[in-house]
């Protein structure tokens, strides 16, 4: 891991440290390493070299120790870390209404045969037609 890397991990560490104390928030010394060890599974998984300010934001699931802290982890981190969440927010709706319209246009891609009574009609493995849908496949 470069060095430039490190001393904004020991920058984050640290903030983080004297920010859990001024709240009286303790935690152990294994939960901080097995913190670091999460950041670096995460930037590996992520094919990065280094662990970057949005892998640093898993650190924010697992210091609090009641519901009510989270929210204010989540506001620390944004504000500590400089993210751009708002244009974040925005790219990340972006592609939920795409992929919603590519689900949609997906979904009614194929018609399926039904029955009199609108049903979907199935066929089983031996062949025959049927309104059962578990373990056949669509007509």
């Amino acid at each position: 891991m470069p060095d430039a890397s490190i001393a904004f991990i020991d920058e984050i560490f640290h903030n983080l440290r004297v920010y859990l104390v001024n709240k009286a928030i303790y935690v152990s010394d294994r939960r901080w390493r097995k913190s670091l060890k999460i950041l670096q599974v995460s930037a590996y998984t992520n094919s990065k070299d280094v662990i970057d300010e949005w892998s640093c934001l898993l650190l924010m699931h697992f210091m609090w120790q009641t519901p009510g802290q989270f929210y204010d982890f989540t506001d620390w981190f944004i504000d500590e870390l400089n993210l751009n969440v708002s244009a974040t927010v925005k790219r990340i709706e972006k592609l939920r209404l795409v992929w919603e319209d590519k689900l949609f246009e997906d979904y009614n891609k194929y018609t399926h045969k039904t029955n009199m009574h609108g049903e979907k009609l199935y066929i089983t493995s031996e062949g025959e037609t049927t309104t059962q849908h578990e373990r056949v496949s669509l007509a």
